[in-house]
Order: C-alpha cells, then sequence, then structure tokens
C-alpha cells in the first residue's frame, strides 16, 4: 500500500509507458480501481500522441496494462492474447530482464490457469531452455507434467535458494496442490 501510495503521488497520466505500468501494478495489488483506471485513461491518450511515449504506450504499454488488468479480473484469455501480442517487442520496453520476465510469469501463469496446456507447457518449455538450471521452471514443468516425485523437489529447491522469493505463497500452494 505504501508503494501504490508513492505512485500516486507521483503519478502523470501517459507519462511514461514503463513507469505507468509499474504504477498500475501496484495499485492492482491494493486493489484500488479507481487508480488503476486513471491510470489506464492516461495510457490510452499517451497512445493517441505521435511522440515516442505514445509508440511505446500503443505497441506495449497499453496492452500489457489490458493484460495485468484482465489477470487480475482473472480474465485469462484476454491475459494471454495481449501478452502475446507484446512477447517479441517488450524488450522495447526497457526495464531489466526480471521485470520483462513478470511478463512471461502472467502469460505462462494464464495459460495455466485458463487450462491451455499446450501453450503452457510451450511457455515453460521455452523458458527452461532460456534457464536449464532454474528449480523454478524445472518445478513448473514437471508439475504440469504430473511429474509428482520432481516437482516438488524442485519447487522445493527453489524456496530454499529463495527463502524470500515474493511467489513464495503461491509455490507454496503448488507444492501443496501436488502433495
Amino acid at each position: 500500500e505504501e508503494l501504490a501510495e508513492s505512485w500516486k503521488a507521483l503519478a502523470e497520466e501517459g507519462y511514461s509507458a514503463f513507469n505507468d505500468v509499474h504504477s498500475l501494478m501496484a495499485f492492482l495489488a491494493t486493489g484500488n480501481d479507481a487508480e488503476v483506471h486513471r491510470v489506464i485513461q492516461g495510457i490510452e491518450a499517451a497512445a493517441v500522441r505521435p511522440d515516442t511515449n505514445g509508440m511505446m504506450s500503443r505497441e506495449v504499454g497499453l496492452p500489457v496494462a489490458r493484460a495485468l488488468r484482465a489477470f487480475e479480473q482473472r480474465n485469462y484469455d484476454v491475459t494471454i492474447e495481449e501478452l502475446q501480442r507484446v512477447r517479441g517487442i517488450s524488450n522495447r520496453f526497457g526495464g531489466s530482464h526480471a521485470q520483462r520476465d513478470i511478463l512471461q510469469l502472467t502469460v505462462t501463469e494464464a495459460a495455466l490457469r485458463a487450462g491451455k496446456r499446450s501453450l503452457a507447457r510451450a511457455l515453460i518449455s521455452e523458458r527452461l531452455f532460456a534457464k536449464p538450471r532454474s528449480e523454478f521452471n524445472r518445478g513448473l514443468l514437471h508439475a504440469e507434467l504430473r511429474r509428482t516425485e520432481e516437482a516438488p523437489l524442485d519447487l522445493r529447491r527453489y524456496l530454499d535458494i529463495a527463502p524470500d522469493a515474493a511467489d513464495r505463497a503461491e509455490v507454496e500452494r503448488r507444492l501443496a496442490a501436488l502433495e
């Protein structure tokens, strides 16, 4: 909530697609629907401008914002559709690999929750190819393939390596479902 409050004080509507999406995530996490709506309106307004931020808002910011809002609303098909549009160009958005990885994790989770098993397996396989030593990625793949012995081992190893992982509760939920 403190992070969301700081974004509220700093937010300018349509200032920067990258920053706008970050503020949107904070408002989604705190359930601040009025600010979510305001940020998305700002990105929509920026998207019609002819400047660089207008282009970035059109091509990446707006699809990502719509996808994140759809994910929060459990509309996983829209999440997948919007994020699939930007997967190949999300690097234009800037930020670190870890920040862009949130988009890949979100589309993967949306595919899992939507029951789109083939897509989920393909996305997890891509992750594993890019990071073959990742216990988290291996755990996801083993869980998806119903390898009930390997999945918990990898997911527990992931939690041992990253005990303060932001997704710890979700990983523990997955572990409980496997046991």
